[in-house]
């Protein structure tokens, strides 16, 4: 019994898909704060050089003059006069005077200004450098020790980290904390993304799991109204720390991912998840799904004496007699061994003949064994293998999957590698597309979001904005890539983000007559989040099923790793903007525009199979790869 089938059994989407679904939304809703946080935490009021009051400069200081008003308003921001020179100027000399839209941020008390300003961008790039580490060493913890305890415990301890930060006075002790805190909210969010799906049956997956994204969305504007309420830095991080100790409920009410606990063969706990999940949602099961355990129970021992017992009298149609001997190893795969048999007919040679005495497993899960003379490899997606399989004579030769004594048709399974990628045409064009597409969006995304700070208008108001335009993005993106597929969605939100930047660009402040247009390049800047944010959710999606199998989680890894480089440099991108106003929406646009362009290139990969081999995708072309009008899947 597979947990697809028991997730079947239970419904669709019942209470207990819904628990799970609002729990972890939650959980990914305040996955933005940290993320996001320094655009307030960090936020600049305004600052000008501090000149003490008994200070005189020269009287025909071109620059400034010795006016009361100078030293309030008018001082430089980086650059203060030298006393008794004419129209010389230094570097503030006795700190900074900041503005007052921001009570405190960690700029304002350790002086994050002037030549020291990267500091800023770089607790970001810090948080983005954790993430790596994340998904790297933290996440696969949930493989190992389950999806709710990692889920949790990174929880707890990124709380406990937020609180700390609150209080640290050593700035590099608090960029050691954005490090940590970026691999924990990493692994907190991958794993959050698998628990979701893992709760619905396969064929009721794809909608959950985008509509997590909306979640995310929230998360953006309740960020901004909190930076709106608390303008202090300490009492925001502990407002964005503190709810991570709310899931202390989440290890009485959250279930643990029922298909995690039967991969690994821990049936007691199923068995808990699984009466629960029924009673919420009011089906009946089986007795033998509601008592797991002493199902499986039953089965080892059969399988036990299966182990001990030889069948001597088995025959076939032809009438030659063999012995099958199943052999369950410690590691749960079975091999069988074929007896020599008294009779050699060409059926026998050819291995047919098998399909009334040939044992096969029938868990139904991750087993292996002989079915009408092939090999059957059941991988955990119940999607059988089949490997040709020739009978051998001897009795001392033990007819193996491969790994083990091969027969001459049994081929041991190729290792794959980077080079793989690139070794043919098609699938290198497809990889590098990929990689470029990935880095983009990663960069574009981030960099939009973090350039908030350096629009016009109010800082909190363009936040909020900039997670409501994701929201109708997501809900678009639903309806596209099932209706229209992949490739054509992604290349016309990717257009919007790149055109949108690019015209804002070219708007000015204001027109001749004085007509504030702040708004017009606010709005445009809004339209290119909306877009990118479409296409940030397409590439996922359409890159997964364009990568073969046998390379797809290398490619997809590889992909990561671009991501993560446009996550690291995006903040020092948007920063660019105080020196250099039209640079990141020029780099943004100009970038999306070609990523819009090179993703027609790639295969519509829409209600078409899952490429199994490299082959399978060097034999595609661009219109081979979209599907007729009157297919059926």
């Amino acid at each position: 019994m597979e947990a697809e089938d028991i997730l079947c059994l239970l419904g669709k989407c019942g209470n207990y898909q819904a628990l799970v679904f609002f729990l972890v939304s939650m959980v990914c809703m305040r996955g933005v704060w940290h993320l996001f946080g320094p655009i307030f935490l960090g936020a600049d009021p305004g600052h000008h050089c501090y000149i003490p009051e008994n200070m005189t400069f020269a009287t025909n200081l071109s620059l400034v003059n010795d006016s009361a008003p100078w030293r309030q308003q008018e001082a430089d921001q980086c650059r203060m006069p030298v006393p008794g020179e004419v129209n010389s100027t230094q570097p503030c000399q006795y700190g900074w005077v900041y503005g007052d839209t921001f009570s405190s941020t960690f700029l304002t008390q350790w002086d994050f200004v002037c030549d020291r300003v990267y500091l800023v961008d770089l607790s970001s790039s810090l948080f983005m450098a954790g993430m790596i580490i994340g998904s790297l060493f933290i996440s696969p913890l949930a493989d190992k020790f389950g999806r709710k305890k990692i889920l949790l415990g990174a929880l707890w301890i990124q709380g406990a980290l937020g609180v700390g930060a609150a209080f640290v006075n050593n700035y590099i002790v608090f960029m050691v904390i954005r490090f940590f805190l970026g691999a924990l909210n990493q692994t907190i969010g991958l794993v959050a993304y698998v628990m979701v799906p893992e709760a619905f049956p396969s064929s009721s997956r794809t909608m959950p799991y985008i509509a997590l994204f909306l979640f995310w969305a929230f998360g953006i504007m309740v960020l901004a109204l909190l930076g709106y309420l608390i303008r202090d830095w300490t009492h925001l991080e502990l407002a964005i720390s503190i709810p991570n100790f709310l899931t202390l409920v989440y290890y009485w009410i959250l279930p643990e991912s029922l298909p995690w606990l039967m991969a690994k063969q821990r049936y007691k706990e199923a068995e808990v998840v699984i009466r629960k999940a029924a009673r919420l949602n009011r089906v009946t099961l089986p007795p033998e799904i509601m008592n797991l355990s002493s199902f499986h129970s039953s089965m080892k021992l059969i399988k036990g004496d299966q182990k001990k017992v030889k069948t001597n009298t088995e025959k076939n149609q032809n009438g030659p007699l063999k012995t099958v001997v199943p052999d369950v190893d410690s590691d749960n795969t079975q091999t069988v061994k074929p007896s020599k048999f008294h009779n050699h007919s060409e059926s026998e040679e050819s291995g047919k003949g098998l399909t009334n005495g040939a044992w096969t497993d029938q868990r139904g899960f991750g087993g292996k064994g002989l079915t009408n003379g092939a090999w059957t490899d059941r991988n955990n997606s119940g999607a059988p293998v089949l490997t040709n399989y020739h009978t051998v004579s001897d009795p001392d030769v033990v007819a193996t999957p491969p790994g083990g004594v091969l027969t001459p048709d049994v081929r041991p399974p190729r290792s794959y590698t980077v080079i793989d990628l690139f070794r043919t045409p098609r699938i290198r064009i497809y990889s590098l597309i990929t990689f470029y597409l990935w880095l983009v969006n990663s960069l574009s995304y981030f960099g939009i979001s973090f350039s908030v700070p350096t629009l016009h208008g109010d800082i909190f108001l363009n936040l909020f904005i900039s997670g409501l335009v994701e929201i109708p993005a997501y809900l678009i993106c639903m309806g596209t890539v099932e209706c229209l597929g992949r490739r054509r969605p992604l290349c016309v939100f990717m257009l919007v983000c790149g055109c949108a930047s690019i015209i804002a660009i070219f708007i000015p402040t204001s027109t001749d007559s004085g007509a504030d247009l702040t708004w017009l390049k606010t709005t445009l800047a809004m339209i290119s989040k909306f877009g990118i944010t479409g296409s940030y959710v397409t590439v996922y999606l359409f890159c997964l099923e364009i990568f073969p199998t046998v390379v797809r989680n290398l490619g997809i890894g590889i992909a990561s790793a671009f991501e993560t480089a446009g996550a690291v440099a995006a903040p020092f991108i948007a920063s660019s903007a105080k020196t250099i106003p039209r640079l990141p929406l020029t780099v943004f646009g100009v970038l999306t525009i070609i990523g819009g362009v090179l993703c027609l290139v790639l295969p519509e990969t829409h209600r078409k199979p899952l490429p199994e081999t490299i082959e399978e995708v060097e034999g595609w072309d661009r219109k081979a790869g979209r599907i007729d009008q009157g297919e059926q899947l």
